[in-house]
């Protein structure tokens, strides 16, 4: 990792609006861009790769803004005055987890949480990963503990009934000559670094197995499609994640996006139930685009009929699924969205695995 050479490459793409810093380990960046597509570019070109090295984003935005600090309307006085052995602040998986360890002793816990139910921030919008540790460096603090936690899953999952089941993770290659360093690499893993089911499997193999995620790097720390001919037909189903949205519920699309492969056969279009009753300026990512073509001003909130015009608008789908349909009060808005769609529609829970058709 060498921040000077960082520094190069930001300040050749974005002038001196953007700087890179070391701090406690860690690549700070700072600065002012207008977008969050420029955010994510400048963190892509500070990221090594092959590096352990975690970015760190501090750059002001203009399109985020500040949000303003949401005040509840039900004020509660039942707590007031109330002193607990112990303050947990955040209802999170590990929030949640702290406190269900200490209620193990005899002790006063107070959990105190901003949203309406748990896990509604990032345990709520994680990629489903339990990582397995493979690419930490041996020693760290952070492969010590998350091998720990690795293998607290499954006792963890029985005692609170929550549906898990260990899939595994595959690291692809095609080139023969390769061979012998990636089964030295399982090795080192497996015996050294305590990676206990680490293994060297064949193509038939995987193709047996069933799921597998394959793909080429490209520059930003993305995929592209694998480079090993035939890919699509290895599979009876292939999933391509065209685009993303900043980790907001709707999305109004650039002209660029979404890059679809000429193979597809079908686009499923996904929404967040979550953004519903909320304005477009915190939950739309490109919230001036999407406020221009839903009719509407940034302040507004979304709803169903107005994420269905945006749709509509773009017709980008094939299919729609509307996800985080989490709770029964959901559902009215999940079959008004259907209503006004002349595609079909799926909603519920992919957290979960529980959906069904609406349309």
């Amino acid at each position: 990792m060498n921040i000077r050479r960082i520094n190069r490459r930001l300040k050749k793409r974005f002038g001196p609006a953007v700087t890179a810093t070391l701090t406690d380990g860690c690549i700070v960046l700072s600065g002012h861009l207008p977008t969050w597509e420029k955010v994510i570019e400048a963190c892509s070109l500070a990221a090594e790769k092959y590096s352990t090295t975690h970015v760190v984003n501090d750059i002001r935005c203009d399109e985020a803004g500040e949000q303003p600090i949401r005040m509840p309307t039900l004020r509660d006085t039942a707590l007031e005055g109330r002193k607990p052995d112990v303050l947990i602040i955040g209802g999170g998986i590990s929030g949640a987890s702290i406190a269900r360890e200490l209620s193990k002793w005899q002790l006063d816990i107070l959990l105190v949480e901003k949203e309406a139910d748990l896990a509604l921030q990032a345990s709520g919008r994680n990629d489903g990963e339990v990582h397995p540790g493979i690419d930490l460096s041996r020693g760290s603090l952070k492969h010590h503990y998350v091998r720990r936690g690795n293998a607290m899953y499954d006792q963890l999952c029985r005692e609170l009934d929550v549906p898990f089941k260990r899939v595994g993770q595959y690291v692809c290659f095609e080139k023969a000559w390769l061979k012998p360093l990636i089964a030295l690499y399982c090795r080192v893993r497996k015996n050294r670094d305590g990676i206990a089911d680490t293994e060297l499997i064949s193509g038939e193999e995987l193709r047996r197995r069933g799921i597998a995620c394959a793909g080429t790097p490209m520059e930003q720390g993305k995929l592209t499609a694998p480079a090993i001919d035939g890919w699509e037909t290895m599979a009876d189903f292939v999933l391509v994640e065209a685009d993303g949205s900043a980790g907001r519920p709707f999305k109004a699309h650039a002209d660029w996006e979404p890059v679809l492969p000429e193979e597809r056969q079908a686009t499923v279009l996904v929404m967040g139930a979550d953004g519903f009753g909320k304005p477009i300026s915190r939950m739309a990512h490109r919230p001036e685009l999407y406020a221009r073509l839903a009719g509407a001003t940034e302040d507004q909130e979304v709803t169903p009929e107005l994420a269905a015009r945006v749709v509509r608008l773009e017709c980008l789908h094939d299919r729609v699924f509307l996800n985080q349909v989490d709770r029964a009060e959901e559902w009215p808005l999940a079959r008004r969205l259907a209503a006004v769609l002349d595609c079909p529609v799926t909603a519920g829970t992919l957290r979960e695995g529980r959906w069904q058709r609406l349309k």
